[in-house]
């Protein structure tokens, strides 16, 4: 994910400066909503179940790092 496109820092790579040289998020414990899958899944309506929904944003996450040709170690298994 573009991290600027959601609001969040980007360190000039389209990832969030927030991640640390082993690619984990350093303020996880007070990242904002957009980053809290769990809890955006709760927030909005989208008629999908929780596993669709993982998988959706799996997927759209690695089309955008694709996409605008970013390091693949941040695409998601």
């Amino acid at each position: 994910m573009v991290a600027a496109s959601v609001g969040l820092p980007d360190r000039g790579d389209g990832a969030c400066i927030h991640l640390d040289k082993e690619n984990k998020c350093s303020i996880y414990e007070d990242r904002p909503l957009i980053c809290r899958v769990d809890e955006l899944f709760e927030e909005i309506d989208h008629g999908m179940t929780k596993e669709e929904w993982y998988d959706a944003n799996k997927k759209s996450c690695n089309s955008l790092i694709d996409k605008l040709n970013l390091d693949k170690k941040y695409k998601l298994e």
